[in-house]
């Protein structure tokens, strides 16, 4: 295992912390933030990578002998768990971009609320502004 790293918001994250988030993560029980911290950790860091390769394979594979599997599907599971990673990383950046969007609504929203404010209390004439 390598060297603790510190993460994008600079927590410092070990390997053994992230081994230990593995069954969470492939079981989709990681926070939104929690899941940043654990694929940026994975993307850098090749033994936590391989380790997760490892359970994701053992875990695909128990679900695919508890499903029907006579579907006879693919089963080759590099090309799904590098999909699924993918995946997990655009979540990951369409939710922070939904974060933002709601960040800038509040923002106007509180702007215009100000606004109101100061035309009720006389500081500030928006028809004034506008007319």
């Amino acid at each position: 295992m390598s060297t603790p790293e510190t993460g994008f918001t600079g927590k410092l994250i070990t390997c053994r912390e992230i081994v230990g988030m593995i069954p969470d993560f492939l079981d989709g029980k990681l926070s939104g933030r929690q899941q940043e911290h654990f694929l940026e950790h994975i993307r850098n860091c090749r033994n936590c990578y391989e380790e997760l390769e490892t359970n994701y394979m053992v875990n695909r594979t128990i679900n695919y002998l508890d499903q029907d599997s006579r579907a006879g599907g693919s089963f080759d599971f590099k090309p799904m768990f590098e999909k699924d990673l993918e995946e997990q990383e655009e979540k990951i950046v369409k939710n922070r971009k939904i974060r933002e969007l709601r960040l800038v609504i509040l923002a106007c929203t509180l702007l215009l609320f100000l606004f109101l404010v100061l035309d009720v209390t006389g500081i500030f004439s928006i028809t004034a502004f506008f007319g």
